[in-house]
């Protein structure tokens, strides 16, 4: 089987990703695409259709609706549990300044374009040009888009379902040997597995330069070893979903065309109807009416007539209907931000049940989400040797941003007070009442009241409930 064989799922879904990643992308995107996303019309010739497609406007729903939904998760900053050891890391997981904040970010949102993102945690390979004491190696991650996951295996190991092969393709930039300033992109493919011995390694394969076949030819280029303290993983350090189906947001894509193709008709129409043609009857078909205000038409026949052709017909209406029909089937099949407000104050139930929808997805894609930048970190952990336990990544999962009323606010307090929670519960719905500040615990935030000197009363050593009151504990 050649390393440049697809998996299956992976011919299955390609259209699937090509046509969102072009939908999120915007105009240039589809435009390029020409006829797979805008047809010719009838009897259309070539500069006919590209004026057509250049004059279609399209609306960029999906990718709005995409920012909109990311920008929902992150509202709130991810929380993360990480060793000591490798807490510097976070502020730059790749080695080449992104932080952890900002890859999950970006991770989430190839998630919710395709369905399917990669995540690989690995160890750079020694540079012998490299001066050995400025810093010792450690790890790096880096995403694969889901057109760039092409085959894969699993097999069951020790009862559960294990990965034990790979392939990515990637596209790496290297210096031209002939021109120092000129930079070449290499077409390799990366291949992940686990050896007989169930060992981790690693194969890279490249193109063969070669004339003498016109079927391409592949060879390993190298083969990297990964290895923690000199001995090799019993794992692939690869994490994403073999068995996600089609992108999650493909009907709001679907619909982002069709809408399209309903504006590219309409603008159409309105070219050829709103501009002033004139009509005449009577005269001279010999020689060229020109129109302006220093130029006489003169007929000799006196019954000869001229005027102006005006539309009429509900064609463009039905277009124009046709067009906020699908702007609103768009809203409601994930694009809430796209919808236009209501002048009137919604309550905040009414919110949540009119957005639970969209909202539902978003918590399964911040759930896997979670997962998998948490296995990475674990991996990243293990490749420190800083141990794996209490290692743990959490999107928000709060998407409703509505604060805590001053009357709610002062219920829980009163609650608090009379014995009926606890300190920590307290602060943990204050939290999600959004009346907190951001990074401090309960407790964090006690020692800064007490620090205040604020009368912090000490806590009912037999209850824990809150401070001693008069009748509730307190003597």
């Amino acid at each position: 089987m050649p390393v440049t064989d697809n998996h299956a799922n992976y011919d299955e879904n390609r259209d699937f990703w090509s046509r969102c990643r072009d939908v999120v992308n915007g105009t240039d995107a589809v435009k390029a695409a020409k006829e797979a996303y805008l047809p010719k019309l009838g009897g259309q010739d070539d500069d006919g259709y590209d004026s057509y497609r250049e004059r279609a406007p399209f609306y960029g729903a999906s990718d709005r609706t995409i920012q909109g939904l990311v920008g929902s998760v992150f509202r709130k900053p991810p929380k993360v549990v990480a060793p000591s050891a490798i807490e510097e890391h976070l502020d730059d997981v790749t080695l080449m300044g992104e932080s952890l904040a900002q890859f999950s970010r970006k991770y989430l949102k190839e998630l919710l374009t395709t369905g399917r993102c990669g995540i690989l945690v690995d160890m750079p390979e020694a540079d012998e040009n490299q001066i050995a004491a400025t810093e010792p190696p450690r790890p790096y991650w880096a995403r694969y888009r889901a057109e760039d996951i092409t085959n894969w295996h699993t097999r069951r190991i020790n009862g559960k379902v294990t990965l034990s092969m790979v392939v990515l393709h990637e596209t790496v930039i290297e210096p031209d040997p002939v021109d120092e300033f000129a930079r070449l992109q290499v077409e390799q493919y990366r291949v992940l597995y686990l050896d007989a011995p169930g060992k981790y390694a690693v194969n890279i394969w490249r193109k063969a330069e070669t004339k003498e076949s016109e079927q391409d030819s592949w060879y390993i280029f190298s083969s990297p070893a990964p290895q923690i303290v000199g001995e090799p993983l019993d794992f692939i350090p690869f994490v994403f979903d073999p068995e996600s189906g089609k992108p999650p947001l493909l009907d709001l894509v679907d619909m982002n065309l069709s809408h399209y193709r309903t504006m590219a008709d309409l603008e159409h129409g309105r070219h050829y109807t709103a501009l002033p043609t004139p009509w005449v009857a009577g005269f001279d078909v010999t020689r060229d009416l020109t129109i302006g205000s220093t130029v006489a038409w003169v007929a000799t026949d006196c019954n000869a007539k001229a005027g102006m052709l005006e539309f009429t017909g509900q064609g463009l209406g039905a277009l124009e209907r046709a067009a906020d029909e699908k702007e609103k089937k768009m809203a409601a099949l994930g694009g809430r931000l796209l919808e236009t407000q209501k002048a009137a104050v919604e309550a905040a139930e009414t919110i949540r049940m009119r957005t639970a929808g969209e909202q539902s997805i978003l918590a399964d894609m911040a759930d896997v989400a979670s997962q998998n930048l948490t296995t990475a970190l674990q991996w990243h952990a293990v490749w420190m040797r800083a141990g794996e336990s209490q290692v743990s990544v959490q999107l928000n999962k709060d998407f409703d941003n509505a604060r805590m009323t001053p009357e709610e606010c002062a219920k829980l307090t009163l609650s608090w007070q009379a014995g009926g929670m606890s300190w920590k519960t307290l602060y943990y719905n204050l939290e999600l009442g959004e009346l907190t500040r951001p990074g401090i615990d309960a407790d964090q935030e006690r020692l800064d009241i007490e620090s205040e000197r604020i009368d912090f009363a000490p806590l009912d050593p037999t209850t824990q409930n809150g401070p001693a009151q008069k009748g509730v504990g307190a003597t």
